[in-house]
């Protein structure tokens, strides 16, 4: 093994630093391998955004929300958005992130209201859940690229880290 590689230098190192910026509470999954990418749960390589960590992240944060709802709040977050322009795009992600989903709710009266789920809880950070994926491969329709550390929380890609070279002039 070499001591002075990218992987050693850079991105082992930054996984050291997340886990303990995390307090270990962060898991870490090195996906390279179709085994241990398996363990994220994901249904194909352009899968980002990590069910088998966000609907019980969910479950936990909005405890009085039931099952359909969680799911219609899964799906206004990661729905296809390619159409839309990069800004957005992004700009009705982060409302989403930042401010909950609207979701539909019968009441006990059998009509539908509107109530919020929330992807993240604020209030206290430890009911949410937190991920280091190393070498993810993530399959595009134009590039199949694989970041070297992906930060998840509660299931949700939310700091990407990707290889850099640094060069010095003589």
């Amino acid at each position: 093994m070499n001591p002075f590689s990218e992987d050693n230098l850079v991105e082992q190192t930054a996984i050291k630093l997340i886990k303990e910026i995390w307090a270990d509470s962060a898991c870490h999954i090195n996906a390279y391998s179709d085994e241990e990418d398996a363990k994220l749960g994901r249904a194909h390589r352009g899968e980002v955004v990590l069910t088998k960590y966000l609907l019980p992240a969910l479950k936990k944060i909005n405890p009085e929300l039931p099952d359909e709802a969680l799911e219609q709040a899964v799906e206004q977050l990661s729905r296809n958005r390619s159409q839309m322009s990069l800004v957005n795009a992004n700009k009705e992600i982060y409302q989403i992130l930042r401010d909950g989903a609207s979701v539909q709710v019968m009441n006990r009266d059998g009509e539908y209201e509107t109530e919020t789920a929330k992807f993240f809880d604020f209030a206290n950070p430890s009911n949410n859940s937190f991920l280091c994926v190393s070498q993810l491969w993530v399959v595009g329709e134009m590039h199949t690229r694989r970041p070297d550390v992906l930060l998840f929380v509660n299931g949700i890609p939310l700091l990407l880290i990707k290889e850099f070279l640094i060069c010095s002039r003589s």
